[in-house]
């Protein structure tokens, strides 16, 4: 036990006694950390976001031209006795040639002399809910197809809660690649700073060794230098983020049409994450201590 006070003390002295250097290290750690964390955050962001948007879709189901009111109730009744139908509005062939001229702006000229009987009727119907409960209303709305007279096409138009859960996903891979490139940015850097301490202390940790000291109290305080230093990195990042997230969610909060959480960081992640992100940042500056032990010989 007096061995490790001993290696942790002996560390700290080794902190102080190159701010500037080590200030670097850490310094170096923290940004390159933050870096990976706002993109975590970011998909965090998202994701929240969308659970309090709800997940949805919009279907058309294309009617015929001809069809009549009393039979296009009837199929909008029918519809409206599914779950999670949240709005079904009827598209009549000149609001369809409405849009279509909106959508294509200045490539609209053809679509201009193109009559409304040419466009076909539809009904443009909204689901929202759980996402089992969106795509399983998907498929019976689909299974009307053939089934029901005077439809003749259905479509999925949008899907936002798969494009959310999309950008989801590419922003977690994003920031899986972005931790692993900066994790090892971070650990080089580490491993500079301990390394320029050995070769300072090379003939120092010689003599102790001639003395009888066994490898691992040699090594020690370098791996614990090390450590700490991958473990300040962290701390400071998490505590950008949280000073980020409280100066920025409010703009955030006008902008999405909800308030989001003022506390942030404990919010958006949980206990095991930030134990995960700490874990990391030290087993970086552990490995680093390692990688300069294994450059210089002792």
């Amino acid at each position: 036990m007096k061995s490790i006070i001993y290696q942790f003390n002996h560390a700290l002295q080794e902190l102080k006694k190159r701010p500037i250097a080590n200030l670097v290290a850490v310094g170096t750690v923290s940004l390159a950390l933050l870096l990976a964390g706002l993109i975590f955050l970011a998909s965090q962001v998202v994701g929240y976001i969308e659970n309090n948007w709800g997940n949805g879709a919009l279907v058309a189901v294309y009617l015929e031209n001809n069809l009549s009111q009393t039979k296009i109730d009837q199929i909008k009744n029918r519809l409206n006795k599914m779950e999670g139908i949240s709005s079904i509005e009827y598209i009549s062939p000149a609001q369809a040639r409405k849009k279509l001229i909106k959508g294509l702006q200045k490539d609209a000229s053809v679509i201009r002399k193109i009559e409304n009987n040419f466009y076909p009727q539809s009904l443009e119907i909204v689901i929202k809910g759980e996402k089992s409960l969106v795509s399983s209303t998907q498929e019976k709305i689909k299974k009307l197809d053939g089934l029901v007279t005077g439809i003749t096409d259905i479509r999925d138009v949008q899907k936002w809660n798969r494009k959310v859960g999309n950008i989801i996903h590419i922003l977690t891979f994003i920031g899986i690649i972005v931790m692993s490139i900066v994790l090892f940015a971070s650990g080089y850097v580490i491993m500079s700073t301990i390394r320029l301490n050995i070769e300072n202390k090379k003939e120092e940790m010689q003599i102790i060794k001639l003395m009888g000291a066994s490898p691992g109290f040699i090594k020690g305080p370098i791996l614990i230098h090390g450590i700490i230093q991958g473990l300040l990195g962290a701390v400071i990042a998490f505590f950008l983020l949280w000073g980020f997230s409280i100066f920025i969610f409010p703009f955030l909060s006008i902008l999405v049409g909800f308030s989001l959480p003022a506390s942030g960081i404990p919010f958006f992640f949980s206990y095991n994450q930030v134990i995960i992100g700490l874990g990391l940042a030290g087993l970086t500056g552990f490995i680093a201590g390692q990688a300069a032990l294994s450059t210089v010989k002792i």
